[in-house]
């Protein structure tokens, strides 16, 4: 179906370009040693590596023909792992070790960078990131069997292994770079609305200084 091809493409270049994964890394290098607030940081989460896993989900629904309603719920599920991605991510660079990481921990600490330890603490923010796969797991609710490798997480993300999916309210745990468990939230983020909805907007002081840096 040419059609579902080109929004494959569209969904591809959106996700990996200026205003998705290139764009999140831009403004995630700007705001090294700004004092940044949280919903900024929660903007640039959302710009980052998880708007590749969002294009890859919605790539594969397009393909499969996907209802809007479900391509909605497929959005949104995708968010939320992108979210609880970042957020893990975070946690491990303070509390993960050189041998586990394959890098010196505590460089986001050493960029002046703000992560999500640092508004909420490591507990809290390892809560957050539980809460939001909790989420990303119940928007599959209208799915059957066929969307259990997405229930369990896996090649979900680098770094959040294989949720454990127990009994019924039972929340599960997934596992970081090299084994380390950390529970999986984020504050959660607008609900899908529909296909136009779901397009990030740039954090908006960093917006305004990338563009007065701009040459004329």
């Amino acid at each position: 179906d040419p059609v579902r091809q080109v929004r494959i493409i569209q969904e591809l270049a959106f996700g990996s370009g200026n205003i998705g994964m290139v764009g999140g890394q831009v403004f995630d290098i700007q705001a090294e040693n700004k004092d940044i607030d949280l919903p900024t940081l929660q903007n640039i989460h959302k710009h980052k590596t998880g708007m590749l896993m969002r294009a890859a989900v919605r790539m594969g629904a397009i393909a499969a023909g996907a209802s809007d309603r479900q391509l909605d719920d497929m959005t949104g599920y995708a968010e939320d792992i992108g979210l609880a991605f970042q957020i893990a991510d975070d946690v491990l660079n303070v509390t993960g070790t050189r041998e586990e990481l394959g890098k010196n921990p505590n460089t986001d600490a050493e960029r002046g960078k703000k992560t999500y330890p640092t508004f909420y603490g490591v507990d809290g923010a390892k809560k957050l990131a539980d809460d939001c796969v909790t989420r990303a797991i119940n928007r599959l609710s209208s799915f059957g069997p066929s969307a259990d490798p997405l229930r369990e997480g896996q090649g979900a993300a680098q770094g959040l292994r294989r949720p454990r999916v127990g009994q019924p309210g039972e929340q599960g745990a997934h596992r970081g770079h090299a084994g380390r468990e950390a529970r999986l939230t984020l504050t959660p983020g607008p609900s899908p609305k529909g296909e136009g909805s779901h397009t990030p907007s740039p954090p908006a002081p960093l917006q305004r200084e990338r563009e007065e840096n701009l040459p004329s």
